[in-house]
């Protein structure tokens, strides 16, 4: 029933006025866009002389940028027209909800697709982080807060230890504390350098054996230059492998409570 019919009926008075008025309401809520959905722009940034690309989301003024640093292989699948082959990581599914707070988002691809298992702690690597940053003060004066979680906490914590004049802060989300496949964790990234502020998010029941939510105080003890503070996250959800984006380890079904940490660390620190 189109909205032409609804008003004619609605003209015919009584009680089918107050029908047509509510069912009015409800189409028009159906075809509107969600209330909570911010206005935001959408680009996919690339770095001179390179196959790298990066996912930008942001608001009009941005209160600071969100550089995310993704798990795993780092790879995201990112195409030219931003469309993303990998989604289930959590800095990936919260995208928008930063972007509900007036956070920009820039997610990184991994560099020219390849792995950035066993890389993320070399001076490589720093340089291409380094790169970003360039590209980001090219958008915005916003400050930067480098947000890593899983294994790309080993990359927030070479940029906090290395960079740490362009950027405002970092949360390290379950952080690799043990070695694994990868052969690397934060204690390869001169940790003990880090001087910025720093939130550690940990979830008492992540079950991968890499990221023990009792590294993250085995951590603070070894940040002697940094103002740290540790936030604990319970729960989660899923069936998939213990170390896997769509588990505890990955905040499924916890998305609200860790953004909800972070914002709250963040707002702080302006």
């Amino acid at each position: 029933m189109g909205l032409g019919k609804l008003w004619r009926w609605e003209n015919k008075g009584g009680y089918g006025t107050l029908l047509a008025l509510l069912l009015i309401a409800m189409v028009a809520a159906a075809h509107a866009a969600p209330l909570t959905e911010p206005a935001y722009t959408s680009a996919v940034l690339t770095l001179p002389g390179s196959t790298a690309r990066a996912l930008y989301l942001s608001p009009a003024h941005p209160r600071a940028v969100l550089l995310m640093l993704i798990g795993g292989t780092g790879q995201l699948g990112l195409t030219a027209d931003g469309h993303l082959a990998h989604r289930a990581n959590v800095l990936v599914r919260t995208r928008r909800d930063w972007l509900a707070r007036g956070y920009a988002v820039l997610l990184p691809d991994a560099p020219d697709r390849h792995s950035l298992r066993g890389q993320r702690s070399s001076s490589a690597y720093l340089a291409y982080l380094n790169r970003w940053l360039d590209r980001i003060a090219g958008q915005t004066a916003a400050p930067v807060i480098l947000l890593g979680t899983s294994q790309g906490s080993i990359a927030a914590v070479n940029g906090a230890a290395h960079l740490a004049a362009r950027l405002h802060g970092v949360v390290l989300s379950e952080p690799v504390t043990v070695p694994g496949g990868s052969h690397e964790t934060v204690f390869d990234a001169d940790l003990q350098q880090v001087a910025l502020p720093t939130l550690i998010v940990a979830n008492h029941d992540d079950q991968c054996p890499v990221t023990p939510a009792s590294g993250a105080a085995q951590m603070m003890a070894r940040m002697p230059l940094a103002q740290t503070r540790l936030a604990y996250v319970d729960g989660g959800e899923g069936n998939s492998a213990h170390c896997d984006s769509l588990s505890a380890h990955g905040y499924r079904g916890q998305e609200a409570a860790f953004v909800q940490h972070v914002a709250t660390w963040v707002q702080q620190l302006h």
